[in-house]
């Protein structure tokens, strides 16, 4: 039996992710991004939610939230902050955008990394998560190995959601992670090892 070491690190989005992004959301089977609790038909067209985002890169907009997820040097999801309000909160968001990498433990790595860039970039004094009920994976994670537990729970008023699709609302301050997290990072990047 063999074993890959993976790299696993986040980078700053760039130009060059941008396709790879439309792929996801735009390519993805129709169940996948239902399960989601997502309404394509609600979404920007392709083209211009496109030339939002290189627009965004080229400008160096300084709130521009994206996060690459890297696995060695490939670009497979991304992390984002929605309702930025910079040195108090934002609502955090993650999107693994092959199968082949979902269930494996990236998100467990990428949130980790993600999660202490944006307290340094935004100075934020919280992070909020509101996950969808029904979406287990990410709410294991949340749960599980972030060791968070809900707040509360709200319906969604997402326009790109199902209308009212049940929340499940998570906070995670600057302090509960410096105290759970910091000790464990020593880089900028963990390691998987793969079959």
């Amino acid at each position: 039996m063999s074993y890959k070491i993976l790299k696993v690190s986040i980078d700053r989005f760039s130009e060059s992710d941008v396709d790879i992004l439309m792929q996801y959301w735009y390519e993805s089977p129709e169940d996948y991004i239902k399960s989601m609790g997502i309404r394509r038909d609600k979404m920007l067209k392709r083209e211009e939610f496109s030339q939002r985002m290189k627009d965004k890169i080229r400008s160096e907009d300084r709130l521009f939230s994206y996060l690459s997820i890297k696995l060695d040097s490939n670009t497979i999801g991304c992390h984002s902050l929605t309702d930025l309000n910079v040195s108090h909160s934002a609502v955090m968001h993650a999107h693994v955008f092959f199968e082949e990498y979902r269930r494996k433990g990236v998100g467990r790595i990428s949130y980790v990394l993600a999660i202490k860039k944006y307290f340094e970039l935004f100075d934020l004094k919280k992070i909020i998560f509101k996950t969808p009920k029904m979406n287990k994976g990410p709410n294991i994670l949340k749960s599980k190995y972030l060791g968070l537990n809900p707040i509360g729970e709200e319906a969604s008023t997402s326009p790109v959601l199902e209308k009212g699709l049940p929340l499940l609302v998570y906070e995670m301050s600057r302090e509960y992670f410096n105290e759970k997290f910091t000790s464990r990072i020593q880089n900028e990047s963990f390691h998987l090892l793969k079959k």
